[in-house]
């Protein structure tokens, strides 16, 4: 029955039975007297079994085969010694040769009559695997090893086998490597044990194998192999006697060594390299040559570019003529601003490492533009308007300033432009500036219009508004021609009718006050001996959110765990009444701050922060702008 149940009946009538209602479930006792019954436990995935067979116990034939395990395939032509390991093949077969399932169980007889057993083992298919390892037979002399086979319903007496042990073979050493080196070098002396027959070593413990050096307690090197070189007592120049020794299973295999060696010193290096200290954004060299000199030899090695004891570039190993080519790629470009910026020699043995440091200075770049030029005709009311010329780079963001003889007029900030009276007789230019993040402000001006004329209107026509109709824009009145031409006009705006500004300039900038309503603007002109007049434009469109400008902001500080970082946010146009500062790792949200400094976190280690400014004001719609990756966190 499943889990080690079961009940039997004997010849007389007898009910036993096991593992039921609590009871154990071990084999059962057979009741004195009674025909021989054997208990016969099994398991399966439902747990353990029992049976009980009636009759004697089958007999089992059990062999036992001894050898050493050694990687010769062929006969072994020395001794078995006490360092071998000695592998026992037991087979239990039936007399018909079925393998028969059962356990295996050693017990080591030693030369001086002690004995132990050794762990039992299941046969697979009739047959086990046990043994013998030198820790299991330290005694030179003659071993008894009895195997014994257990296995209901099978009985079978103990197999007695012997084993003649010899003491181990006699060990040699054998050196190489160079008894001179440099130091920290790698190829340094080298030892080698080996048995003189090939027989195993006798390794019992990680303290068997010592190097050590005359005077120096505090060196000292323990081997775990057979082979071990000096490289790891890291000596400093001078002269050592060396001392090399084996312990073993007795003094028959064990070995000493001495030699006197010699440690020099690294040959030392200097750097060349054309790194330039300066040079435009935008221009970082593609590549920097690298010359590594020794005063013996030519040395070898890797050179790097580093900033911040960050690699930029790609590394290059010296050719044969100490030579080597640092290549930089793009995504190395840095921003405007002073670095210390090292190349770095990382030497092979026997040289010294170097370093060249130089402080690089990279400056603003600088557009490229050609002059703007002005369509529409010059006269007192008509609209210019100017067309920017060819920029290159596109600037990011781009301003007007009109000037009449030279005078730039207050407020003639867009790309549209209305001629005052006060041009008259007079000549307008307009000079375009443009932005872009780590470029010098650019400017051109363009070439001055033919000479203003001074004209009369005939009549008083409707204004019209001319621009966006959002906050913070600029509108500009075009009034028509009136003739004869006022000498004075006044602009009255007012939202959904109701008046919020006069002014005297045809253009006007959108207050936040305007937003959600519609704009008209009543054109006032006056002249001496006219009357002055009145006319009303239609209603603008409902004036918008006004948006911002604003440039990219940028991240100063040090890109390390625990410094603080500062965000320099750039110009706002206009200025932003309420700003936050959303910090991010790798692109994940890590920090909101209302501040613009921030102490960078452990967790952002290995990732690269980005800032991303948002700006509010009241009418205007909200902007956020986000920073360049820094470099890595450290």
């Amino acid at each position: 029955m499943s889990n080690g149940q079961g009940a039997a009946a004997l010849d007389d009538g007898t009910i036993i039975s096991w593992g039921l209602n609590g009871q154990d479930a071990a084999p059962p006792v057979i009741p004195a007297g009674r025909d021989v019954f054997s208990a016969v436990s099994g398991y399966s995935s439902s747990g353990q079994h029992w049976a009980i067979v009636v009759g004697d116990p089958i007999p089992v034939e059990v062999s036992v085969d001894v050898s050493v395990s050694t990687d010769s395939s062929g006969p072994m032509e020395r001794p078995t010694r006490v360092t071998d390991i000695v592998a026992l093949k037991v087979s239990a077969t039936l007399d018909g040769g079925a393998p028969v399932p059962g356990r295996v169980t050693t017990t080591v007889i030693a030369p001086d009559g002690k004995t132990h057993t050794l762990e039992p083992e299941q046969t697979y298919r009739g047959t086990a695997e046990v043994e013998l390892y030198p820790w299991d037979h330290e005694q030179v002399g003659t071993y008894v090893l009895s195997t014994a086979f257990s296995g209901s319903p099978y009985t079978v007496s103990p197999v007695e086998t012997t084993v003649d042990l010899a003491e181990p073979s006699p060990v040699v050493v054998t050196t190489t490597g160079p008894d001179t080196w440099y130091e920290n070098s790698t190829r340094t002396l080298c030892f080698e044990l080996s048995t003189t027959d090939g027989s195993p070593l006798w390794l019992r413990s990680t303290e068997q194998i010592r190097i050590t050096v005359d005077g120096r307690p505090d060196l000292i090197q323990f081997g775990e192999f057979h082979r071990e070189c000096v490289d790891r007592l890291d000596l400093d120049p001078g002269t050592y006697t060396l001392h090399y020794d084996y312990e073993g299973w007795s003094e028959v295999d064990s070995v000493a060594w001495s030699k006197q060696v010699v440690v020099l010193p690294p040959v030392a290096t200097r750097i060349e390299s054309d790194l330039p200290s300066s040079w435009h954004y935008g221009e970082m060299p593609a590549s920097v040559e690298v010359d590594v000199f020794s005063d013996s030899s030519v040395p070898a090695g890797i050179t790097t570019l580093e900033l911040d004891r960050l690699t930029i570039g790609y590394g290059s190993r010296l050719d044969g003529g100490g030579h080597s080519q640092i290549r930089i790629t793009d995504e190395d470009e840095l921003a405007p601003g002073t670095y210390a910026m090292v190349v770095r020699f990382r030497a092979d043995d026997n040289f010294r490492d170097a370093s060249l440091e130089r402080t690089v200075t990279v400056r603003p770049a600088s557009f490229t533009t050609t002059p703007p030029t002005i369509t529409g005709t010059p006269q007192i009311g008509s609209t210019l308007t100017a067309v920017p010329g060819t920029w290159s780079p596109a600037p990011t963001s781009t301003g007007y300033v009109w000037k009449v003889d030279g005078v730039a007029v207050a407020g003639a900030t867009s790309s549209t432009f209305t001629v005052p009276a006060s041009a008259a007789g007079k000549r307008i230019t307009v000079t375009v500036t443009g932005d872009r993040q780590y470029y010098n402000t650019g400017s051109a001006t363009s070439a001055p219009t033919a000479t203003v004329a001074p004209t009369t209107f005939t009549a008083a026509p409707i204004p019209a508004v001319k621009g966006t109709a959002q906050v913070g824009k600029t509108l500009t009145v075009t009034r028509g021609t009136w003739s004869p031409a006022p000498s004075s006009v006044k602009y009255v705006w007012k939202a959904n009718g109701t008046t919020i500004s006069t002014q005297t300039s045809s253009s006007f900038v959108v207050p936040t006050s305007a937003k959600g309503k519609r704009l008209t603007v009543t054109v006032t002109g006056s002249r001496t001996g006219y009357t002055t007049r009145s006319v009303t434009s239609p209603a603008t469109r409902t004036v918008a959110a006004g948006t911002f400008s604003a440039r990219r902001p940028a991240i100063k500080g040090t890109t390390r765990v625990g410094s603080t970082l500062t965000v320099v946010r750039g110009t706002w146009t206009p200025a932003p009444s309420a700003l936050k500062y959303v910090w991010k790792a790798n692109g994940v949200t890590i920090a909101t701050r209302t501040s613009s400094t921030f102490v960078v976190p452990a967790r952002a280690r290995g990732k690269q922060l980005t800032v991303t400014v948002t700006g509010a004001r009241a009418g205007y719609t909200s902007k956020s702008v986000a920073s360049y990756r820094t470099a890595t966190i450290r």
